[in-house]
């Protein structure tokens, strides 16, 4: 299911990421917030964009945030399987794709407060098969709550 959107072409999942690598942080970020949340409110789009964040400060997720978000396997909206990557090259224009826009512009204006408390990862346990992702430790992660459909954690060092 494609939602905001329909794509009936084949297309090039290593293509779209080499298009996505030469764009602004500002518009990575905010591809990744379409992909990822945008059926989310505001505080969950806040949210998700506070874990990439959150990764860009830590350092063991990537370099910058094109380096965290584009990072192979680390957000579905860009694993090359995922049915709605070829939408994240040209998302629709019109409200729910600006407030993604938005978001991902104040996240790098450093102005967004982190309402998951340091959460370098999260899930949509309704979405992940067994409620839990296979490869995370359970033992090694915090809960930091739920914010709409996701549930954040921060990963013990």
């Amino acid at each position: 299911m494609m939602a905001y959107g329909k794509t009936n072409q084949s297309f090039n999942p290593a293509e779209i990421k080499r298009k996505l690598a030469k764009m602004r942080d500002v518009d990575v970020l905010a591809r990744l917030l379409w992909g990822e949340c945008r059926g989310e409110l505001l505080r969950g789009q806040v949210a998700v964009a506070c874990v990439v964040l959150n990764r860009v400060a830590d350092g063991r997720f990537g370099r910058g945030i094109k380096g965290v978000c584009l990072r192979p396997w680390q957000f579905s909206c860009f694993n090359a399987n995922d049915p709605n990557l070829p939408l994240l090259i040209q998302p629709p224009k019109f409200a729910p794709f600006e407030q993604c826009e938005i978001v991902a512009q104040l996240g790098l204006d450093h102005l967004l407060v982190d309402p998951t408390g340091g959460a370098t990862h999260y899930f949509n346990p309704s979405v992940v098969k067994g409620g839990w992702p296979a490869s995370w430790d359970k033992d090694r992660m915090v809960n930091c709550g739920r914010i709409g459909r996701h549930v954040f954690l921060r990963e013990v060092k």
